[in-house]
Formats: C-alpha cells, sequence, structure tokens
C-alpha cells in the first residue's frame, strides 16, 4: 500500500509510545502530511505526532501539555489546553478522554459530515455534559 492510497493515517494511544520500544514513525507521517492524508492521533498518539514535527506550526491538544513538552517539540505555543479535539489543516489531535470529539472532527476533515452524524455523536457524547455522581453500593 502506498500513502497515495490513503485518506487517513490515525495514530491510537496507549503506553507503548513511551515505553523506548516504540517505532520512529516521522518519516511516514511527514510524507503523509506532505501528500495531505489526514492525520489523526489520540491520547498519546499526539506524542507521536508532535515527535515527527507536524504539530510544530498547527493548533494541537494533548493530554496536557507536559505530555507534549517533555519531548522538546517546538509546538508549544500552538497548544490548546482544552478537553475536546483540535482539528488544523488536517491534522487532529485529542486528550484520551475525547473519543466523540476526536471521532467527529476526523470524519469531518475526511468531509464525512451530515445531521446523521452529528445526531449520533450527539448521543455518545450526552453523558459528558453534565456532572455525574457515583452512587454508593447498595
Amino acid at each position: 500500500m502506498s500513502l497515495d492510497e490513503l485518506d487517513l493515517l490515525m495514530v491510537c494511544g496507549g503506553s507503548y509510545w513511551q515505553s523506548g520500544k516504540a517505532p520512529d514513525l516521522g518519516l511516514l507521517l511527514r510524507a503523509a502530511r506532505d501528500k495531505g492524508v489526514v492525520l489523526a492521533g489520540i491520547c498519546d498518539g499526539t506524542r507521536v505526532l508532535a515527535q515527527a514535527g507536524v504539530l510544530d506550526k498547527v493548533r494541537h491538544t494533548s493530554n496536557c501539555a507536559d505530555n507534549l513538552q517533555q519531548l522538546g517539540y517546538a509546538g508549544g505555543a500552538m497548544y490548546q489546553d482544552v478537553p475536546w479535539a483540535v482539528a488544523d489543516q488536517r491534522i487532529v489531535t485529542a486528550p484520551g478522554t475525547a473519543p466523540s470529539t476526536f471521532t467527529q472532527e476526523v470524519l469531518r476533515a475526511l468531509g464525512i459530515a451530515d445531521q446523521k452524524l452529528a445526531a449520533y455523536l450527539a448521543l455518545h457524547g450526552a453523558e459528558h455534559g453534565k456532572a455525574s455522581a457515583i452512587q454508593p453500593a447498595r
């Protein structure tokens, strides 16, 4: 498969990206960005995008600013401290706690957005719109 066949390259999170055993995806991610492929990273997947340098000049987010700052990346001024996904120039990032808005922004970047999708995502994101109380065991 070549990059010409891809619309999206997504890097999912996980502790593996901080293990020291993860592969360097920098060349692949920069080449994909240069070809106009949508790049997406959630949770520690954002670290991979930062290490590749693709977040240096676009608005982005992650689990927290320190998660990326410790990498020595150059995009700190573009970091958005928000609990939802951020999309800019076909690059989508999100903290691990924002799967609904991450899905929304990825699909929007791919040109897939309609009222049915909005209703579906609103349904799945509804629980985040109000404080939930932990119920004691009975």
